[in-house]
């Protein structure tokens, strides 16, 4: 079995952000707390979350320093009590969905590659200049279609 990197470790805890989030996507907490499947479900997220974000190398964490210690701690069975899930997760203090964004963030550069996104992020559509006047139903100057003088 090879061992995984970096890369690896960032697609893991993006994809646990996004199944945590459908799993309790438009649940209240008493929802969530009658649901034993769901609570399960999350978490183990959580853990595989811990795991891949405490296997990160160092380097990547240094780089990437905006997330919660707590989510290092993550993969330690009994961090946190059973009723105390939801609050692990949506709490605005220390809840872990407020990381959501820095995941996908990660997991955009690392995986797409830093020059992919800065592209993406730097490049704006050309404007195009449009001829109201025109007696053929061109509407642009640059066009497919070329119309001869007459």
């Amino acid at each position: 079995m090879s061992k995984l990197n970096d890369k690896d470790y960032i697609y893991n805890i993006n994809l646990c952000f996004i199944r945590i989030e459908s799993y309790i996507s438009g649940m209240t907490e008493s929802n969530f707390d009658d649901d034993p499947k769901t609570r399960d479900a999350v978490s183990y997220c959580l853990l595989n979350l811990g795991k891949s974000y405490s296997e990160l190398s160092t380097d990547m964490k240094k780089t990437y320093n905006g997330f919660s210690s707590i989510i290092g701690m993550l993969h330690k069975p009994g961090c946190f009590a059973e009723e105390d899930l939801w609050e692990v997760l949506k709490n605005e203090d220390i809840g872990i969905l407020q990381y959501s964004d820095l995941a996908q963030k990660m997991f955009d550069i690392e995986l797409n590659g830093k020059k992919k996104t800065e592209q993406k992020i730097k490049t704006k559509a050309p404007k195009v200049e449009y001829i109201l006047d025109y007696k053929y139903p061109i509407r642009t100057k640059s066009s497919i279609w070329t119309v001869k003088n007459r």
